[in-house]
C-alpha cells in the first residue's frame, strides 16, 4: 500500500491519540508512538514524550 504524505501524517496523528490510552507498561513497549520532545513547547503533567531513545512522562507542568 502506498500512502501519500498527508495520509501518513493523519495515521501518525491517530496513532499518537490512541497511544495516550496505553498503560505505562504498554507505552514502554511502543515508545515511537509518542510525540518527540521539542523546545519552546508547553507540556502538561502526564504527557509522554520520546527523546533520544527514551520515553519520558512529564511530572511537572512546564514550558521547555
Amino acid at each position: 500500500m502506498n500512502l501519500t504524505r498527508t495520509e501518513a501524517e493523519k495515521i501518525r496523528s491517530m496513532l499518537q491519540i490512541a497511544a495516550e490510552s496505553l498503560t505505562n507498561e504498554q507505552a514502554l513497549q511502543a515508545p515511537l508512538l509518542f510525540e518527540r520532545w521539542a523546545a519552546d513547547q508547553h507540556y502538561p503533567i502526564g504527557k509522554r514524550l520520546y527523546y533520544n531513545g527514551t520515553l519520558y512522562s512529564v511530572l511537572q507542568e512546564h514550558d521547555s
